[in-house]
């Protein structure tokens, strides 16, 4: 068994793991354990050191702060497993406490300074053309830049208005509603909102909503039927028993180009289990945690790490858009002329 494997469950503190044992793992070891490339930790680390929360240089009492590679592993480590605050402590020799300090820590530099650069909607012509291509290559369907969909992070009651966020699975939650690209990039987030809230509601108060249409440029973005028709968003026409040949077709090559962000989430909620259940107090450090997930998940895109060994689409996820409500199909005419256009082009394509 791997040394680390046995340690994360002792009661008795790791005297050096971090200093001595990590180093010694192979890459396929380290990536397996801390769910990212040692090139995407080395950039992570190097990013960390510059931020004003790993400023250091300033005289203060007490222990000695620890390197910003330790906080780093600490943190990931804790996103990695659901292992406890404790079994964390005493696999890299720290108080518990700690291990909550330095997951606060990371979070609040990651999103803070991170956020903005590694999830943004593509700016760039030529960025653009090919996200729209990859889409079009799923399954014909043009002009596609994103697909959009809201994902229940499992959390602890919050003390506050908790019957709120029990959503129609009968958990509490929070709602993570994400607009991805053909490669499974984040290129849009919003967190926050109570898993009792609907996802079209939640998607009427997000910036996406108001700025959406300028955000996509003349393309559009694909969601399922929990929300509005668009004209930057298209939805799949609502089967009422009398769908013709062209709308079925249509809703079929529309479900294989937006099934992108279920694996997506897939593999956001298999790299880093801790978003299986967040055991947190304060909401708002529940939303840091979701929201460095989604950053982290970016990064390790950008660098080639290994997706394969993550994706674990469970059983609640494949059912989710199944148990959707579907609220307003058609949000205005035209956007349904367009729908009807991009359907007829499919069928004679």
């Amino acid at each position: 068994m791997c040394t680390c494997c046995s340690a994360s469950g002792s009661s008795e503190r790791v005297r050096d793991f971090a200093e001595n044992i990590v180093p010694r793992l192979s890459a396929n070891e380290f990536q397996a354990h801390f769910r990212m490339s040692a090139t995407s930790f080395d950039i992570l680390a190097k990013h960390l050191a510059t931020t004003t929360e790993f400023d250091f240089e300033m005289s203060h009492g007490g222990r000695c702060p620890l390197p910003v590679h330790k906080v780093l592993m600490v943190a990931l480590w804790t996103l990695a497993t659901p292992d406890s605050y404790r079994s964390v402590a005493n696999l890299f020799d720290i108080p518990k406490s700690t291990v909550l300090l330095c997951l606060r820590r990371v979070c609040s530099a990651v999103v803070r300074t991170l956020c903005q650069q590694f999830i943004q909607f593509p700016k760039v012509r030529e960025d653009i053309d090919a996200v729209e291509q990859r889409f079009a290559n799923v399954r014909g369907m043009r002009n596609v830049i994103g697909a959009i969909d809201g994902c229940h992070i499992p959390i602890k009651a919050p003390h506050c208005e908790a019957a709120a966020y029990i959503n129609r699975k009968g958990y509490h939650s929070l709602v993570l509603q994400a607009v991805v690209d053909s490669r499974m990039f984040f290129i849009d987030c919003y967190c926050g909102w109570p898993g009792g809230v609907h996802d079209a509601r939640v998607f009427r108060n997000s910036p996406l909503y108001e700025s959406g249409e300028s955000w996509c440029s003349g393309k559009f973005v694909v969601g399922d039927a929990a929300y509005p028709l668009l004209q930057w968003l298209m939805v799949p026409y609502r089967d009422n028993g009398k769908l013709t040949p062209v709308q079925k077709n249509f809703n079929y090559v529309h479900s294989a180009t937006r099934c992108v962000v279920e694996r997506a989430f897939a593999l956001l909620k298999g790299r880093f289990r801790r978003l299986k259940y967040l055991d947190m107090k304060h909401v708002e450090d529940m939303v840091q945690v979701i929201m460095t997930c989604c950053i982290f998940h970016n990064i390790c895109l950008q660098n080639d790490d290994d997706t394969e060994l993550f994706v674990t689409l469970d059983q609640d996820e494949q059912d989710q858009d199944n148990c959707s409500l579907s609220r307003n199909d058609v949000g205005d005419g035209h956007a349904a002329n367009i729908r009807d256009e991009i359907a007829d082009t499919l069928t004679n394509a």
